[in-house]
């Protein structure tokens, strides 16, 4: 389950609106939809008061792992490709 899916069930279950919640957090409701949706994350701080309110929340998904950035990864597969082709031209002439 995703964080953002725990954070929904966990406040469904104690009844809680988003605007509830997101009161009690102290964030703008925008934020705590984002959440819910994956779009953001919560901070440390943020993740440390929604366990306080919702209580426990899974450990691999309070601290999920680093996503990779695979625009960073095309654009090094790109500059390979480039020099590859100019190393080829060289050679070739």
């Amino acid at each position: 389950m995703h964080l953002g899916e725990e954070i929904r069930v966990k406040r469904e279950a104690m009844g809680l609106s988003l605007e509830e919640l997101a009161h009690q957090l102290g964030v703008p409701s925008w934020k705590v939809a984002n959440w819910e949706v994956n779009q953001e994350y919560p901070s440390e701080e943020q993740l440390r008061n929604l366990t306080t309110i919702l209580g426990k929340l899974e450990e691999d998904v309070a601290h999920p792992s680093p996503t990779l950035d695979w625009s960073f990864i095309y654009t090094l597969l790109y500059l390979f490709v480039c020099v590859a082709v100019l190393i080829s031209i060289v050679f070739w002439w």
